[in-house]
């Protein structure tokens, strides 16, 4: 029995989104995590959003066309046309949004912090002093500005205007690098930005806390935060 519990395989502390892999050297021992985050951006949610409703327009108006130029009886087409796309639009963005998710790769070990971009890897030194953290895009406030200005254009005209916010709803993943700002990846959305900034800060304590640099293993949530700017309040 205790050979056999042994043998068995610990079970990884990170499970779940996003997706992270052990990296070890030859003989077994860690080496460090490779992240693969899949997130929206604030762009390519409001694309999203677009392509949605014009694909929905584009199926009620093929469908208006058909049943009108059908016969009589094919008028219940033309009604269905009219109905059902719009109570299938929350459907279509949300396949449209998952179509367009973007994928950011990064690498962290006990001596470095590497991101992938498009020409390659990007390589930061891990002695330096670091550190993750969360800043609201930098847009937000920009956007904030011109829809407070449409609304109350539209209250003057007596009309009521839903606006969606992207940028407000958008944050900065950042690696704080000797008071440097690094971004790595722009998230539409705080539950996914709050879960790839957590990761990656505890992936780093994991390897701190086995190289013996301190730190210790993510117990909680809450203890992968960062301090300094961009943090969140509770």
């Amino acid at each position: 029995m205790l050979h056999a519990s042994r043998r068995a395989k610990a079970r990884s502390p990170f499970r779940g989104k996003p997706s992270t892999r052990e990296l070890r050297h030859r003989d077994g021992s860690l080496r460090g995590y490779r992240i693969r985050a899949e997130y929206l951006t604030p762009l390519r949610a409001k694309f999203a959003h677009y392509a949605a409703k014009g694909l929905v327009a584009v199926t009620m108006v093929a469908g208006i066309c058909a049943g009108t130029n059908s016969e009589p009886e094919n008028d219940a087409l033309a009604l269905a046309s009219v109905l059902i796309p719009p109570l299938c639009f929350p459907l279509v963005r949300a396949l449209t949004r998952r179509q367009l998710r973007r994928t950011r790769v990064v690498e962290i070990t006990a001596d470095a912090f590497r991101i992938k971009g498009l020409f390659g890897w990007k390589t930061y030194d891990r002695n330096i002093p670091h550190s993750f953290s969360l800043l609201q895009h930098d847009m937000a406030q920009k956007e904030w500005v011109e829809q407070d200005f449409d609304a109350r254009k539209a209250w003057q005209k007596g009309k009521v205007l839903a606006q969606t916010k992207y940028y407000q709803e958008s944050w900065h993943v950042v690696f704080d690098y000797a008071l440097q700002r690094i971004d790595v990846a722009d998230v539409y959305g705080l539950k996914d930005a709050r879960a790839i900034q957590v990761r990656l800060a505890g992936c780093a304590q994991v390897i701190d806390a086995l190289a013996g640099n301190g730190g210790g293993p993510v117990l909680h949530p809450e203890h992968a935060w960062a301090d300094g700017p961009g943090g969140i309040p509770d």
